[in-house]
């Protein structure tokens, strides 16, 4: 290296690589960003890269507990479960709803 000149190689194209590389460009590094897959089937493909404040507000949010029936039994919902897998399930769902209370989104929002 002459100069001022730094450059440094990225390794993943992901969101993350992806991310690490653009702060170090906008640090004065010349970054190679290097990745064996094709760029459009990355661990990012599908979801645009996009990383955003709005996306920091939890699933769990308050009025979701209310939602639940409906949303579960209907096979075209985000939220659809088989009968068959709730029992596997519950072991993992019951901590996870424990979120769904204002305090809570508020402290995962801010975290």
């Amino acid at each position: 290296m002459s100069g001022n000149h730094r450059s440094v190689g990225v390794i993943g194209g992901g969101i993350v690589g992806t991310a690490a590389a653009l702060s170090l460009v906008r640090k004065g590094y010349a970054v190679t960003l290097i990745d064996p897959q094709v760029a459009d089937r990355s661990a990012s493909y599908g979801n645009g890269g996009a990383l955003n404040p709005s996306s920091v507000v939890p699933v769990t949010v308050p009025g979701l507990l209310a939602r639940i029936p409906r949303m579960a039994l209907a096979p075209e919902s985000p939220l659809f479960v088989s009968l068959r897998y709730l029992p596997r399930l519950l072991p993992w769902l019951i901590p996870y709803l424990s979120h769904c209370r204002t305090a809570e989104t508020v402290r995962i929002s801010r975290s």
